[in-house]
């Protein structure tokens, strides 16, 4: 390479940037009015850094545009995220309401059926006790769940403690409370005098869940805390304390 030439260049590079002298910068222009290779060649510098400029601009316009664009992304996910939590607490808020608005219903719309049903299960009468005939007619028919079958035979009848609690049961399926009422207290009569109760503590809960249905509220709450208090009790744990207060509601 022409040693001349390329420190020209640097001239011209120099020349560009007002680094040369006040004589060096006026022997560049003296020079340049009279070298038209020179000329170009000054141009072409021009134009190469230029090139080289705008190069850079682009690449910093590049590099805003895709700083904006991430920032757009990330503004565009944070509201998403926050859109989801507010949707997502929005929607357990409305959860919480219609629950706690049917638990309201629900508790202060409490009617003795609804509680009793709440509370009744058809017993199964599947052991034979005290030795009892397994050809009782009322038995047989009270397994096959033929209720008005049970409580055909008159009431003046004599009845072991199965068929008795078998009649109060089948009253029960049948809606006749004054009926199961009845038998219950026979039942209860019945085991005072023969000295070895029978059904005892079923009779206890059941009668309990008659008198909510007939609306005999104290009756039924003396049953129920009776059996609140004798953890040994067959149905102690059926008579919560929730159950309890629901009949005292009832009561006022």
């Amino acid at each position: 390479m022409d040693h001349n030439a390329t420190n020209m260049d640097e001239k011209l590079v120099q020349y560009l940037d007002g680094e040369l002298s006040t004589s060096e910068q006026a022997a560049i222009e003296n020079a340049l009015a009279n070298d038209a290779a020179l000329k170009t060649a000054l141009e072409n510098l021009k134009m190469t850094r230029a090139s080289i400029k705008l190069y850079g601009l682009q690449e910093q316009v590049k590099t805003v545009r895709k700083q904006m664009k991430e920032e757009q992304q990330v503004a565009k996910i944070i509201p998403m995220q926050r859109k989801i939590r507010r949707m997502a607490m929005g929607i357990a808020a409305a959860v919480l309401l219609v629950f706690g608005g049917y638990m309201t219903y629900h508790y202060f719309h409490i009617t003795p059926e609804k509680l009793f049903l709440a509370h009744y299960q058809p017993y199964e009468m599947t052991t034979n006790r005290a030795g009892q005939a397994n050809t009782s007619a009322i038995v047989r028919d009270y397994k096959a769940k033929q209720f008005k079958e049970v409580i055909r035979i008159q009431p003046d009848s004599s009845f072991t403690a199965t068929e008795l609690f078998a009649r109060a049961m089948s009253f029960i399926e049948l809606h006749q409370s004054d009926s199961a009422i009845q038998s219950f207290q026979q039942l209860m009569v019945f085991n005072n005098q023969s000295g070895k109760p029978q059904f005892k503590d079923e009779t206890e809960f059941y009668l309990a869940l008659v008198y909510i249905r007939h609306k005999d509220f104290d009756k039924a709450l003396d049953l129920l805390e009776k059996i609140k208090k004798d953890p040994s009790h067959l149905y102690y744990n059926k008579v919560t304390d929730s159950f309890i207060r629901k009949v005292k509601k009832l009561n006022r």
